[in-house]
């Protein structure tokens, strides 16, 4: 429709009874064209006699089309290349060493990191491991995101409000988050003292939170902590998602 109006204003052309009521035409579309357009302005001194009055309403339409199909710099429903979705960035420091690639660990582990990064809403997990207690300690100072550290004493949630629990901490440390495990003597005391997880918690003095969460009662080798972790965040991803995965996995 367009280009139709476009193509016939530019077949008009004014009689010399109407050169007075053209010329006048001809400087309302320029008005209303930089109004609308938000600030474009057209090339003055266009008279009635001048073929540009066609270019002065076309660049009216086309500032208000422009204005259509991209807002806020986004391009509207429907017009543009949709943009690869950014992943969360999620990362596990855990006090003793890595697992060898060979092992059932592993492939439980490197499962998960796959889906959550082949997810529609992807998630990049990565691994950091201390040797002992106080590389963990200064690893956490420095850090800026939120972290969850695991611990018996920590926050025992269902996997519903630890969806939650992940994606509100996610929301507030610009889409990143950190979790800690302990070594085999569990955590240092300063971590110990932490508070315990808890949905609308906001820091005191405006900096990341520190929380102790817990993955239940039961006592798990550090080995299976990693695996159960992976799952729990694919699983937070796909409650998230409103996938059938939560209640039931195909695999």
């Amino acid at each position: 429709p367009l280009l139709a109006s476009a193509h016939a204003i530019c077949r008009w052309r004014p009689t010399s009874g109407s050169r007075g009521d053209a010329r006048r035409h001809a400087e309302l579309g320029s008005a209303r064209s930089e109004r609308r357009s938000g600030g474009f302005r057209v090339a003055a001194g266009v008279t009635a006699s001048s073929p540009s009055v066609a270019a002065v309403v076309f660049a009216g339409l086309a500032a208000t089309w422009a204005r259509r199909c991209c807002r806020d710099g986004r391009p509207a429903r429907g017009g543009g290349r949709p943009t690869a979705r950014q992943a969360f960035q999620v990362s596990v420091h855990a006090v003793g060493g890595r697992a060898a690639e060979a092992t059932w660990e592993a492939s439980a582990v490197g499962e998960y990191l796959a889906r959550l990064r082949d997810s529609p809403m992807p998630m990049k997990v990565e691994f950091i491991y201390h040797k002992n207690d106080g590389q963990l300690l200064k690893a956490l100072a420095s850090m800026k995101a939120n972290a969850l550290i695991l611990d018996e004493r920590g926050a025992m949630l269902t996997s519903e409000v630890f969806s939650e629990l992940v994606f509100d901490r996610l929301s507030t440390s610009g889409s990143r988050l950190s979790f800690a495990i302990g070594s085999f003597s569990g955590l240092p005391a300063e971590l110990r003292r932490l508070p315990v997880a808890e949905l609308g918690r906001e820091s005191p003095d405006g900096g990341p939170l520190r929380e102790l969460l817990s993955l239940g009662t039961l006592t798990l080798p550090h080995r299976l902590v990693r695996v159960v972790l992976v799952e729990q965040l694919y699983r937070a991803v796909e409650i998230k998602r409103g996938s059938n995965y939560h209640y039931g996995d195909p695999l």
